[in-house]
């Protein structure tokens, strides 16, 4: 008798649909505005990668150009040097 009084009230509360319907829409709504934004960040992300990458292309290239320049200036010194020294005395 309890187990039938419990399933009758249950059932009749599930006839209401209009409440859990308004949930679930407000679920999908929520999942489709989580679903841009993970977009939106995944966009921002590829495009984050892409000029991190051309700024370590950059760089790399910086630091080229300051290795062959520092060897450059090196060997003028060491020419200027060998112009301006005396030769040793006899």
């Amino acid at each position: 008798m309890r187990l039938g009084v419990a399933l009758l009230v249950g059932l009749t509360g599930c006839t209401d649909l209009g409440p859990l319907q308004a949930r679930l829409d407000d679920l999908q709504s929520r999942m489709d505005r989580l679903e841009m934004e993970s977009a939106r960040a995944a966009a921002a992300t590829a495009a984050a990668q892409v000029v991190s990458a051309k700024a370590d292309l950059t760089a790399t290239q910086a630091m080229d150009t300051a290795n062959v320049n520092s060897s450059a200036i090196g060997s003028l010194e060491d020419k200027i040097d060998r112009m301006f020294k005396r030769p040793p005395s006899k």
